[in-house]
């Protein structure tokens, strides 16, 4: 037996489809949402554990570099100490040494100290001299004096300073008996070439030919190049004044103090007017016994003026000494004649032997 069954299927409108497929896109659309959503999950999550991934690393990175650092000071704290350790080292080197050249010199001081105890009792113990002894002693003095003086009056000036070279104590021997004689007299000519170069402007330029220990240079101002045949302290020069180390037209004023004593004093002379500036200044102190008459007194200025110079004065007023003053006029020059009278105006200064 059979069923006929019969369904009465309703029959959908254009609204009905209408309706399926906008249900259709609505689902569509929160399957897209929920799409992004997921995606944007997933995104943040990514971007977090890439940010904790930073972080650790930035971290790691930092611990890194504070070990490097801790590192570093480590080794410089090491090098500061070694370094502290050697100069400690150094310091103690240097103060050992120290305390050595120290000890040195504390011996050194005694013995000299007991050196000059042993030379004052030497001294004291030394019977002083009768005065017989005292007598011979001046005597041996003066007469080494005497010697002396005569050499230099009669040989040149150049073989003077080969002898006061070969043995410079005839310097002080001379010297010490040229002071014995200077304190006799009752004026000395050098105190009236100090006064006559301190009037002087100081910047005039003075050469000071045979000063014997530089008095003149060390009285005045101004500039002096001193020369004699030996040097007894810094302020000489020791050469032939008739070959002074100064270049030419240098100097202002040009001394001779009893120094003309070289039996080629013309020389002297002539060593002077090289280093003369043009109107430039001889000054010449002598003994009166030198040229006591007053032909040789001409023939003498004759001698200078024909060198190329003009006497401006001569000045006699004293008793022992005669004083000149020459100034430069040009630089030719007319040699005296070579006759040996004519040459030699000059007598030498000897003393008489006791």
């Amino acid at each position: 037996m059979s069923l006929d069954i019969e369904f009465d299927i309703p029959s959908w409108g254009n609204d009905n489809n209408e309706s399926i497929s906008s249900i259709d896109n609505s689902i569509q659309k929160k399957r897209k949402r929920n799409e992004e959503d997921v995606k944007k999950k997933i995104g943040n999550q990514t971007t977090k554990q890439n940010n904790k991934l930073d972080s650790i690393n930035s971290n790691l990175q930092k611990k890194k570099m504070r070990k490097e650092e801790k590192k570093e000071e480590v080794t410089t704290k090491q090098v500061q100490s070694s370094n502290q350790k050697k100069e400690g080292k150094e310091k103690k080197l240097e103060s050992n040494e120290r305390k050595k050249e120290e000890k040195k010199e504390e011996k050194k001081y005694e013995t000299m100290k007991e050196k000059l105890k042993q030379k004052i009792e030497e001294q004291r113990n030394q019977k002083k001299l009768s005065p017989l002894q005292e007598k011979m002693k001046e005597r041996l003095a003066g007469g080494q004096f005497r010697w002396l003086n005569e050499q230099l009056y009669t040989t040149t000036g150049s073989q003077s300073f080969q002898t006061f070279q070969k043995d410079p104590s005839l310097f002080n021997i001379y010297h010490s008996g040229f002071q014995m004689q200077v304190d006799k007299w009752p004026v000395n000519p050098l105190d009236e070439l100090i006064r006559f170069v301190s009037s002087l402007p100081s910047s005039k330029v003075i050469a000071d030919f045979g000063c014997g220990e530089a008095r003149l240079a060390q009285s005045v101002s101004h500039k002096v190049h001193s020369f004699d045949l030996h040097s007894p302290n810094p302020h000489v020069v020791a050469c032939d004044i008739s070959h002074v180390p100064l270049d030419d037209e240098s100097v202002d004023v040009v001394i001779f103090c009893l120094s003309l004593m070289g039996t080629n004093y013309l020389d002297f002379i002539k060593e002077a007017k090289r280093v003369l500036k043009p109107r430039g200044i001889i000054k010449i102190a002598e003994v009166k016994s030198r040229i006591s008459e007053e032909t040789e007194i001409k023939k003498f200025t004759n001698q200078i003026k024909q060198l190329g110079f003009k006497l401006s004065s001569t000045d006699k007023s004293n008793k022992m000494f005669i004083s000149f003053q020459f100034n430069k006029v040009n630089d030719q020059i007319n040699p005296p004649k070579s006759d040996t009278k004519e040459s030699s105006v000059l007598k030498p200064c000897i003393y008489k032997r006791r």
